[in-house]
């Protein structure tokens, strides 16, 4: 197989792979839908095309976890100067963070744009985030805990926000 990309981005695309693989135990591979027989293995799909993207991503070992990150554009996800008024309503998350504890949590966000905020928090198990991000300055914040919750968003323009939380 012929890579075609430039040397400099072959390096920072190797950089990012070889850091989620030792952060923890997770296999790269496509999304799959949560089923009633959990798979115990983590998946985590990250494309991010853009550049001065921030994420991270925590989940817990061997519980069936699925994150799906699509990123085109330029400093989406956390902060990078001092705090804006999007932390007053972020609450407990942090702007760029993915986390996923308990069992079967999947998120699927796809972001296009610049200087986007998003950040997603789940526990319990089998619950699901999906959002779509189109645009420039927008924030989204999803938290859920409990079993089942599914929480469906898309934003397109500038200037919006979102926050949901389910407790279920």
């Amino acid at each position: 197989m012929t890579n075609h990309f430039p040397k400099s981005l072959q390096a920072a695309k190797w950089a990012m792979t070889l850091a989620v693989a030792l952060a923890s135990p997770m296999a790269l591979a496509e999304p799959v839908a949560p089923s009633s027989a959990i798979n115990p293995a983590n998946l985590l799909s990250i494309v991010d095309t853009g550049t001065d993207n921030l994420l991270s991503i925590l989940q817990t070992p061997d519980q069936g976890h699925v994150a799906t990150i699509t990123i085109a554009g330029n400093r989406n996800g956390g902060l990078r100067e001092a705090p804006l008024s999007a932390t007053d309503w972020f609450g407990p998350l942090t702007p760029g963070r993915i986390e996923q504890s308990g069992r079967a949590q999947t998120v699927s966000l796809a972001v296009f744009g610049n200087d986007n905020l998003f950040a997603v928090r789940q526990s319990g198990s089998m619950n699901i985030a999906q959002g779509r991000i189109t645009g420039t300055s927008n924030q989204a914040s999803v938290a859920q805990a409990g079993h089942g919750n599914r929480a469906v968003f898309s934003q397109t323009g500038q200037n919006n926000m979102i926050v949901i939380s389910q407790s279920m």
